[in-house]
């Protein structure tokens, strides 16, 4: 592929937008990823698998300072806007740590990070600015095993389901969380957005008809499949 000359002049408004959102969406999946290793260590998760936790949230931190660099690439000057109040997982003081686990699992890692990898392979497709190509390499290489990591984790949770409290939170709470999903990344209208401007493809940004695809297709592809292997169909 030509690498692109693009500078900060060919970057729009909605360049510097979108990278400044991935800077806090990255850094708060980095707290959160960071709780999630402490719930696991407390139920007794393998060493593995908390280690997984640990490695993730490098990860993601890592993401978040690429976003950076991408974003001030593009001119962004405005600081990212991090709620602290966003990176901690919500729970009520009635909900077991086993379930409340399970669902910031299957939300965060087995859905969130499977469409991840459709999402972020869609994106770097038609990026050639070397700064945000160099951003999407290393994150859509992360994101796969951040995948497998949720995965892992439901699998080892199913595992230690001796009442099976934990399967029938999984099969309650999968439709709503499918289409809360659907919401966040392909709200109504989304997709009539059938074409980019080609320097935001080079960017990295992608239409929104191409979300409204790949969150309808997952579903079927990716999700349910694993779903019946773990016995959660």
């Amino acid at each position: 592929m030509t690498q692109s000359r693009a500078t900060r002049r060919d970057a729009s408004d909605r360049v510097r937008i979108e990278w400044t959102r991935r800077i806090e969406a990255e850094y708060r999946s980095a707290a959160l990823t960071q709780e999630l290793g402490h719930f696991l260590l407390v139920l007794g998760a393998p060493e593995w698998l908390v280690r997984d936790a640990v490695r993730i949230t490098t990860d993601e931190l890592a993401h978040a300072r690429l976003s950076s660099a991408v974003a001030t690439a593009a001119g962004n000057t405005a600081p990212p806007a991090i709620d602290r109040g966003s990176l901690s997982h919500a729970r009520s003081g009635s909900e077991p740590l086993e379930l409340a686990t399970t669902r910031i699992v299957l939300e965060g890692y087995c859905l969130g990070e499977t469409i991840a990898v459709r999402l972020f392979s869609a994106m770097r497709k038609d990026c050639d600015v070397p700064v945000a190509r160099r951003a999407l390499d290393r994150i859509l290489k992360d994101e796969v095993r951040h995948r497998d990591f949720g995965w892992n984790a439901l699998e080892w949770l199913v595992a230690i389901d001796v009442t099976g409290a934990i399967r029938e939170h999984v099969k309650q709470l999968y439709p709503e969380l499918v289409e809360r999903q659907r919401q966040a990344y392909a709200p109504e209208g989304f997709e009539n957005e059938k074409a980019l401007p080609a320097a935001d493809r080079r960017w990295g940004l992608i239409p929104g008809s191409i979300y409204a695809s790949v969150t309808a297709a997952t579903p079927k592809r990716d999700y349910q499949p694993r779903l019946k292997k773990l016995g959660l169909a």
